[in-house]
């Protein structure tokens, strides 16, 4: 079974890329986790998530969420991790 991600205030990736590369079998079934998408207000941590994780897509999102909610919404669908330790 493979979780896709979704990330909320994803910094630089730290849990997101922890969780991509923990991956296990139980009962002959693999569990995994890919990356879906990732959110954060501040630029430079976007830039860092992407050539960490994502690559060159198009799926780390540069947004404040407190300003531009809209963009949240369809996303909820995922496997959801957000990092308050700031």
């Amino acid at each position: 079974m493979n979780f896709r991600l979704g990330e909320l205030f994803c910094g630089p990736g730290g849990l997101g890329l922890g969780a991509t590369q923990a991956a296990f079998t139980h009962n002959n079934e693999k569990f995994s986790v890919t990356h879906e998408w990732a959110s954060d207000y501040d630029k430079d941590t976007c830039e860092t998530y992407r050539h960490n994780i994502a690559g060159k897509s198009g799926s780390v999102i540069h947004k404040d969420i407190q300003t531009d909610k809209c963009h949240v919404e369809g996303l909820l669908r995922f496997l959801l991790l957000g990092n308050t330790f700031c």
